[in-house]
């Protein structure tokens, strides 16, 4: 195995841990290998099958595992463990994990300091192994007697599988829905008195009442920050009504969150065959097995050997539980089903946090590594580290095409999680079931170090951090995210969301050196630092933050925050420059040494100014400019320079309208930000932000 080299801002435990297993694993004492050439009757010591074809590779890692726990059990060990997987896609099935098809490793498959237990990519293996919690569809195709651009295949001989998603030739398949994909119907009206799950529909849109009696179609609708997705209930077509079915769901709470400040929720029926009419869109019957599917033009259906068609089948691939001393390195996780956590089927929480399970779930463990690791096509988050879990290291990782978000961390509070590092990896293209997910999720959990990362394509939020509506004692502290380029966010499906979000107490949590554009929100709220209800003692530092739809920094409410040696650069076009909503009679922030670059903004400040104590907010020494010529600079509560500065005591020190000569600001497609020798916010003692560490590097 190679030695990764990488640099960082301090050399942290969890990094050692990468250094120390990876070389370690240079040095296997015990070696075993998996081959798709392989049987689980031989001795699994062999890389290949030998000429007499009596001994070779193992089949399965369950039968891997199996030789790991055998020395772990015997006291055998005296050097590390090492099982080679040779390249191919292992399908888990229903294999003897309880019939779940879950790789589970537990206390007993543990390696210690002395023995660390590796499962790497073969080191002749010509391409990444693949652990999949799908099924091929080998069953072939044929053409739909009733509609020839449809075609079908049985799903599996098995009546008790019902896939959600598919893929084909590695790309991801949307299930059919009304109206057509990226397209939205919007409820004209609420129940009586909100006593009923449901709402008024527009009798011209496409609603059908014979979705009632199918319990596998799903109504999506959207709020301002979630989206929740109901089984029907029942359809009223003569007055046009809906109800979904709900046991726990607020329809109140629903109805003060609305969609849109000026009309009504958006939302979306999936899963019907009466709504499969776009290429590349598919349908499942549960009752026959039968999936439909509409090709591309270029997919020839006729050609098996030219359509590799893989569904989800189970909603864990890998489950990790009082495991400790491990690396996985240089493997691929695939093909994860999604499920909603309450029947009937009800997803509803807050980026997504009320799913239950992830591609790869960790529980209880440390001292786990995972190096050059792939999770994608799955249907929920790719890794959740929770309960209790520790010193584990995510380095160098791909994690894309997501059902929700790339990685999360902690969950509301029990058995709290810390000391996790991710670092160096790609967390891309998220939400395409869980559309409110964020690409980095920090709930109740401290001490966190995310860096040198790329994190894009989510609808809601970048990353998020704490867990907490309220000034209570943070089980969110110490967080440190910094380095981290985020961007594309929102891609205005969204309100009420940021690259960068926080929420609760937060003491020691530093927020630095990130790099944040391309935030779009639906409607209101498309920031690009976010510090949200109770948001406490953070430090806000060095941050790039441009081509933002709203304001550059948001602060909802909360105390003791500092915003110090920041680029705010075209930032505010929906609402200002900087907005607040500050806690009353709180030291609430300071907002010192920064620039404000404004372009199409209409104003420099937006929200609530009003001073409600004599130290409530403090400003000075910053750079305020816009290129529009006849911008008229007002300041905190509308006020002019002069009456900012004597009758409020702010920006003593200030720049007004004075260019901060950024070096090819206008710079396509990436400009540059940095600062001409001559700028005068280096005079007023702004330091120069240092942009090349931010985002992923070679090893």
């Amino acid at each position: 195995l190679r030695a990764t080299m990488m640099t960082v801002s301090a050399l942290s435990v969890p990094v050692l841990l990468v250094v120390l297993l990876l070389s370690y694993s240079c040095y296997a004492n015990h070696q075993f290998y998996v081959s798709p050439q392989g049987k689980d009757t031989w001795s699994g010591t062999v890389a290949l099958p030998n000429a007499q074809n009596t001994d070779g590779p193992f089949r399965s890692l369950q039968r891997a595992r199996t030789a790991v726990r055998g020395i772990n059990k015997n006291g055998a060990c005296g050097g590390n463990i090492t099982v080679s997987i040779d390249s191919g896609t292992y399908y888990l099935g229903d294999d003897d994990d309880g019939g779940q098809g879950v790789f589970t490793l537990t206390s007993e498959d543990s390696g210690t300091p002395q023995c660390i237990v590796v499962y790497t990519q073969y080191q002749n293996a010509k391409t990444t192994p693949v652990i999949s919690a799908g099924m091929p569809l080998l069953l072939g195709w044929k053409q739909s007697p009733s509609n020839n651009k449809i075609w079908q295949t049985k799903v599996s001989s098995s009546s008790s599988v019902y896939p959600k998603q598919l893929w084909i030739n590695g790309s991801r398949r949307p299930r059919a829905r009304l109206p057509s994909v990226d397209g939205f119907y919007e409820w004209v009206g609420t129940l009586p008195n909100n006593t009923q799950w449901g709402f008024v529909f527009d009798p011209k849109d496409n609603i059908q009442e014979a979705w009632q009696i199918h319990s596998d179609v799903n109504v999506v609708v959207y709020r301002a920050w979630t989206v929740a997705r109901f089984e029907i209930a029942k359809i009223f077509p003569a007055n046009s009504t809906m109800l979904w079915k709900s046991p726990n769901w607020d329809p109140e709470a629903l109805g003060g969150w609305i969609d849109k400040q000026t009309s009504g929720h958006r939302y979306y029926v999936e899963n019907t065959l009466s709504a499969l009419d776009e290429p590349g869109e598919f349908y499942v019957d549960r009752q026959s097995g039968i999936l439909s599917y509409i090709p591309f033009p270029d997919e020839d259906m006729t050609n098996p050997s030219s359509i590799n068609a893989v569904v989800s089948n189970h909603d864990t691939i890998m489950s990790l539980d009082g495991v400790s001393h491990v690396l996985f390195d240089n493997l691929a996780f695939s093909h994860q089903e999604w499920n909603c956590p309450q029947p009937p089927a009800i997803c509803q929480g807050q980026t997504a946090a009320d799913t239950t399970t992830a591609a790869i779930y960790i529980a209880h463990s440390s001292w786990v590594t995972f190096d050059h690791v792939t999770v994608t096509h799955v249907g929920t988050y790719g890794i959740w580290i929770d309960q209790a879990s520790s010193m584990i290291t995510l380095n160098s990782l791909n994690v894309t095409d997501l059902g929700a978000g790339g990685v999360r961390i902690g969950n509301a509070g029990q058995e709290t999680t810390s000391n996790i590092h991710l670092l160096n990896s790609y967390i891309m293209d998220g939400g395409h079931v869980h559309r409110d997910a964020c690409g980095v999720l920090i709930q109740s959990s401290s001490n966190n170090t995310i860096e040198m990362n790329e994190v894009a394509h989510f609808n809601q939020i970048g990353v998020s951090v704490g867990w907490d509506w309220s000034y209570n004692p943070s089980q969110a502290s110490g967080n440190i995210i910094q380095y981290n380029h985020i961007h594309d966010i929102g891609r205005g499906e969204l309100s009420d969301m940021a690259g960068i979000y926080t929420l609760g107490e937060s003491p020691g949590t530093v927020i630095n050196n990130n790099i944040i554009h391309d935030v779009v929100s639906y409607d209101y709220g498309g920031w690009g630092l976010y510090a949200d209800q109770a948001s406490s003692s953070i430090k806000w530092t060095n941050n790039l933050v441009h081509d933002i739809k709203s304001a550059g920094f948001h602060q909802h409410w909360g105390a003791n925050i500092t915003i110090l040696n920041n680029i705010f650069a075209r930032v505010g076009w929906a609402d200002g420059g900087f907005r607040t909503e500050p806690g009353a009679n709180m030291n609430s922030f300071s907002f010192t040494n920064n620039i404000v670059y404004l372009s199409n903004a209409t104003a420099l400040f937006f929200g609530d100014f009003a001073p409600r104590s004599t130290n409530q907010y403090f400003f000075n020494k910053n750079l305020y400019f816009s290129t529009s010529g006849n911008f008229t600079y007002k300041f905190g509560p509308n006020l002019d320079l002069a009456a900012w500065q004597q009758t409020l005591g702010q920006d003593k020190i200030v720049s007004v309208g004075k260019d901060p000569l950024f070096v090819a600001p206008d710079a396509s497609p990436t400009p540059n930000f940095q600062l001409k020798p001559d700028s005068p916010a280096l005079g007023m003692g702004f330091a120069p932000i240092d942009f090349e560490k931010v985002g992923p590097h070679q090893d």
